[in-house]
């Protein structure tokens, strides 16, 4: 599962990060057991808490690129890592791990913004630049694997849940205020929609979009959404081959591991699929 975290200074404060991303850390070592690390570059705090399930031996996070400049960590799994990967490698690309993430991370270098085309999986990503001091996050396409932020005109919280930044409430005076409509909304829906989340000061980093975060300035760009496809007019047996093919394929990409790998049946559509 993993949870990735951030702490990122906007200007110098008496937030002290370093005890906080530890903070953090622990509250989500449930997320990750086998792993808990992080960096501090800059005025920029990354951390992970990683359950290894590709590379067990050199796969752990933060991964920093060769010349020092980038730094990531990564929640989730590239299906189609090893094809990435080979792709660059005729670029003339070295690589140090056999991690998906050092993967992802070689994809930005190489690709910028556009690396998230290559991606198929789930993911929620924190790249670091160090020489333009600017933060790169990004979710998948679905938001399945989550990200959350807090920010306020000093600092800006990342974390892959939201009780880790309530937990430094206390602790730091953090400006968290109950978003009253978020309890209706889950009350109706059973979820929380948008952007929204049970606090008016922490938000989601929305689904299928790239964030690029300097300073004060948060810039997002939307890099996917759902094109919906008129199938009215198809053949029924066309359907049914395509399906078939599409869910044959989605299974044979989530067998992709370094661990035993177990399912899990519902009951429902998937399981009787």
């Amino acid at each position: 599962m993993c949870g990735i975290a951030a702490i990122y200074n906007i200007k110098e404060n008496k937030f002290d990060s370093v005890k906080n991303i530890q903070r953090i850390l622990k509250k989500i070592h449930h997320r990750g057991p086998d792993q808990q690390n992080f960096i501090s570059v800059n005025n920029c705090h990354l951390g992970i808490t990683r359950l290894s399930i590709i590379d067990l031996k050199s796969g752990n996070q933060p991964i920093t690129d060769s010349t020092e400049r980038f730094h990531i960590v990564f929640n989730g799994e590239i299906y189609n890592y090893l094809s990435i990967k080979k792709k660059l490698e005729n670029l003339n690309v070295y690589f140090k791990t056999n991690s998906d993430t050092e993967v992802v991370l070689n994809s930005y270098i190489k690709w910028g913004e556009r690396f998230v085309d290559e991606l198929d999986g789930m993911f929620s990503i924190i790249i670091y630049d160090k020489i333009n001091d600017e933060l790169i996050v990004c979710r998948d396409r679905f938001g399945k694997k989550p990200l959350y932020y807090y920010k306020d005109n000093e600092k800006i919280i990342i974390c892959s849940e939201v009780r880790a930044i309530n937990n430094l409430r206390n602790i730091n005076s953090l400006n968290l205020k109950l978003n009253n409509q978020s309890y209706w909304d889950y009350l109706t829906f059973r979820y929380i929609p948008g952007e929204q989340t049970s606090y008016n000061n922490i938000l989601k980093f929305d689904r299928g979009t790239i964030y690029r975060i300097k300073k004060n300035s948060i810039n997002k760009k939307k890099y996917w959404d759902i094109n919906f496809v008129d199938t009215k007019n198809f053949n029924p047996d066309k359907k049914k081959e395509q399906f078939k093919t599409l869910f044959e394929n989605s299974v044979k990409k989530r067998l992709i591991s370094d661990v035993p790998v177990g399912v899990i049946l519902s009951g429902g559509l998937d399981s009787s699929a």
